[in-house]
């Protein structure tokens, strides 16, 4: 920059800086302030998060072995003209010999990694940058298949959900809106994308920060539903060393990968004591159903912001491994019941722990207490042991209520967008 684009370009050296991790926690990822010990709320905006994004398997889908490779006859012509089937696929029909061809994966040839780079260049030029920024983070960067970015840290699930539909062109991503201009205010209701064939991205007719080169009116294809990814999320205070924070980050991806067998999430929360929680969760088993189910009866003051504290605490005792209460491993009998158990405590904390607008109709009670019950009999049946289940819920709660500790309330984060 300062070689070339400065003196050449008339850039200026602000161009080039970044937030300090003060402002990623607040939800200003280009406010330049350069303060970090100016006066804020401690509580609510001092933790940032790190979000380490890697496509899955990647190496198979580039040498042609990936289980998923598509046949090479749902890639082959196959038409109707004038009431008669045409078509390559007809031919490989009509010859004994090449039939079979029809059920092998499609042989790799130049063509085929054209279109694998021309996918992920979609992604990363497209969709990365824009999901990011939505979510008031900032970019660290992003090359094919890898991404790494500071957000809030509760915002931080959310933006690797949307960048996992990023990736996999899911319509889910038509709801992400919102964008950061160059007068460092916030579009908070630009719709971005318009997506309406999943494997294919399409940015919004009404999204204005576009170039002449981008997918705006056309579609462009990403790797697609049977490609999947992982995310490792690092939580930490703003004033902790960046460089830990990233390569927890990173130990956190690789974790979802190798310790949760891919397609998945992983969460380390990094507390300024020093202590250190971790929990993690396939996309499909349930888990972040179950998350987004507490944090919004947290967040609708439903529940009580002590709720998820209390589900900890009452499923703490059931670790026998970690505590050391029981020598046998596992505990005789211990499987058979604690789906049981878990369900029981579960619902004695939603009992007791009622916020401010908890329902007054009971009808209105009950349905929300079957539908959290419902993800979490869902959630529990995906997980393998009963060890890991009482694991695995605990490392939840703790996240959950760290994610609505430090969220900023609707009146502060509007402030913060309009600040120029």
């Amino acid at each position: 920059p300062t070689a070339w684009l400065q003196p050449e370009h008339k850039f200026e050296r602000s161009d080039f800086s970044m937030p300090d991790t003060r402002d990623i926690a607040e939800g200003k990822p280009f406010d330049m302030s350069g303060d970090p010990d100016k006066p804020g709320d401690e509580q609510k905006k001092s933790y940032f998060a790190v979000l380490a994004f890697d496509g899955d398997e990647m190496g198979k889908w580039v040498s042609g072995t990936h289980p998923k490779m598509p046949k090479l006859g749902e890639q082959i012509a196959d038409y109707m003209e004038n009431g008669e089937r045409k078509g390559a696929r007809v031919y490989f029909e009509q010859n004994a010999a090449l039939c079979e061809l029809l059920n092998h994966p499609r042989p790799l040839t130049p063509s085929f990694h054209l279109q694998l780079s021309e996918m992920l260049s979609n992604f990363s030029n497209v969709c990365a940058r824009r999901i990011v920024e939505a979510f008031d983070g900032r970019l660290i960067y992003a090359g094919g298949d890898d991404v790494l970015a500071l957000v809030p840290a509760h915002k931080a699930l959310a933006c690797g959900q949307a960048l996992r539909a990023g990736f996999r062109g899911e319509k889910t991503l038509n709801s992400v809106e919102g964008a950061w201009m160059i007068s460092n205010k916030k579009d908070c209701d630009l719709r971005l994308f318009d997506i309406t064939q999943e494997g294919f991205i399409q940015l919004h007719r009404d999204n204005y920060l576009t170039m002449d080169s981008e997918p705006k009116g056309f579609p462009a294809i990403v790797p697609g539903p049977a490609a999947d990814c992982s995310v490792g999320i690092a939580i930490a205070h703003f004033k902790s060393p960046l460089q830990d924070v990233i390569r927890a980050a990173q130990a956190a991806e690789r974790h979802a990968k190798k310790g949760l067998g891919r397609s998945a999430v992983a969460v380390t929360l990094m507390k300024r004591s020093g202590e250190i929680l971790e929990w993690g969760s396939q996309w499909n088993s349930g888990g972040l159903e179950l998350y987004q189910g507490i944090q919004e009866a947290l967040a609708a003051e439903q529940l009580s912001s002590k709720f998820p504290h209390r589900v900890a605490q009452l499923l703490s005792p059931y670790l026998t491994k970690a505590s050391g209460l029981s020598k046998s491993d596992p505990v005789p009998g211990f499987d058979d019941c604690v789906d049981k158990i878990i369900d029981s405590e579960f619902h004695t904390a939603l009992e007791r722990q009622h916020g401010t607008k908890w329902p007054a109709d009971r009808a209105e009670a009950s349905t929300l207490t079957s539908n959290l019950e419902e993800k979490l009999k869902r959630y529990l049946d995906q997980i393998p042991t009963a060890e890991r289940k009482v694991q695995d819920l605990i490392g939840l709660c703790h996240v959950v209520a760290f994610a609505h500790r430090t969220r900023s309330t609707p009146d502060t984060a509007k402030e913060g967008q309009q600040q120029s």
